[in-house]
């Protein structure tokens, strides 16, 4: 068969059949139409979440680079002031931070035990009060543990009260935790006060801690008495994303720090105008007009303890230490003795002095050639040393390794995304 033979034979073998390619080729567009729009609503759909996913990641390092800020601010210039909408990277990541007074991890809750104080035959530690800062948030407390070194096993708590209420009523050894006869609530904006623990033996030179226990499931420990400073303590740092007017991501992040340095880089005794007291009730045995100074921006100092020299008569002794017009300690020392505080402790708040300060011995000890000298010991375990008598200008300490800012506790919160 030749080739017009075979052509003129294909209408036979293949009839017509009108639109036929044409609605296969339409099928055919659809379906690739179909998988091509799923692929790109596909891709659409991953590059919009891989959007969010480096948006939500850079909100979360432009909040730590807030905390690293404020941190920086703290160490370097002790400068607690809060600030917004700074740019690290670019003008759409921008992050605001501001410094709290928080127990840690609980941006609104703080117990401010500056004010902190013994009573009733320093049985009683009182004076504390439990804020709650939120606008929205309120807690109740169900439970306590009390705390307190050094201690032993015939002492015992015996009372808690909250709000002037009594709340718990028992006999218990340090580290029990007990569990409160009726809730405490911390409602927003009250300030619970009238708060106190009671105890069966002398609390003088004790430190006492408390750890308070929520309806939540959360608790927090904090010390009741010596009550420190109430300094900021929490930085609450947001990152955002900005594009045009609007925000689109948000990431806050908290974290509770503390402040370490050594004493001697920041604390001296300014004795140039100390002398001996002609007017005391045993004349010559007070060492008056010496002030302890503080030069840190950002750190407060706890004084606990003391040593003192003095080169002529060194057994002659040491009867009373008055620091900040308050008794801290009495008692018979001799030159070189280390004396810890029996009855408080002294805080040097950052960029402050304490005034008022008396060593007094048990007889005349403005001798010929007399030099006294002391040292002074901080809670850590640090001290500072300088000559408190005859008068003398002052040594201005030196920085050398500076102020270490602690990150002691983290965490991330307010994952937001804006509309």
């Amino acid at each position: 068969m030749n080739k017009e033979q075979v052509d003129a034979r294909i209408p036979e073998i293949m009839p017509k059949k009108p639109g036929f390619l044409l609605v296969a080729l339409i099928i055919i567009i659809v379906v690739f139409s179909i998988i091509i729009y799923g692929t790109v609503a596909m891709i659409s759909q991953n590059l919009s979440l891989s959007i969010i996913r480096l948006d939500k990641s850079n909100a979360l390092i432009t909040a730590q680079c807030g905390v690293m800020q404020a941190a920086y601010r703290v160490q370097k210039d002790g400068n607690y002031t809060s600030w917004k909408n700074l740019a690290p990277f670019g003008n759409n990541q921008v992050y605001s931070f501001e410094l709290l007074s928080a127990v840690p991890g609980f941006e609104y809750l703080n117990v401010d035990a500056s004010s902190s104080e013994l009573s009733n035959y320093n049985k009683r530690v009182n004076y504390w009060v439990v804020e709650n800062k939120s606008t929205t948030e309120t807690y109740a407390i169900t439970a306590v543990k009390v705390d307190w070194s050094p201690t032993n096993p015939t002492e015992n708590f015996t009372k808690i009260v909250f709000n002037n209420l009594q709340r718990w009523l028992g006999s218990e050894p340090s580290g029990t935790k007990v569990n409160l006869t009726q809730n405490v609530p911390i409602p927003y904006p009250n300030i619970p006060s009238g708060n106190w623990i009671l105890f069966d033996t002398n609390m003088l030179g004790r430190t006492v801690t408390a750890t308070f226990y929520l309806t939540n499931g959360g608790n927090f420990t904090v010390r009741l008495f010596p009550g420190p400073p109430n300094v900021p303590n929490m930085i609450k740092s947001t990152g955002k994303i900005v594009k045009g007017n609007l925000t689109t991501m948000r990431k806050t992040v908290l974290a509770n720090f503390e402040v370490e340095s050594n004493p001697a880089e920041y604390t001296y005794v300014d004795a140039s105008a100390t002398h001996i007291d002609p007017s005391s009730k045993k004349t010559k045995r007070d060492v008056i007009n010496w002030d302890l100074i503080n030069t840190n921006p950002a750190q407060y100092y706890e004084i606990t303890g003391l040593q003192a020299f003095w080169t002529e008569k060194p057994t002659r002794p040491l009867r009373v230490i008055w620091l900040d017009n308050a008794l801290v300690w009495q008692g018979s020392a001799t030159s070189g003795t280390k004396i810890d505080f029996n009855q408080t402790y002294i805080f040097i708040p950052a960029n402050s002095n304490r005034t008022n300060n008396v060593l007094r011995f048990n007889a005349e000890i403005d001798l010929p050639g007399q030099v006294i000298r002391a040292a002074f010991f901080t809670r850590n375990g640090l001290s500072f040393e300088a000559q408190v008598y005859p008068a003398i200008a002052p040594t201005l300490p030196t920085v050398t390794e500076g102020n270490r800012i602690n990150i002691i506790k983290y965490k991330e919160t307010n994952n937001h995304i804006m509309p």
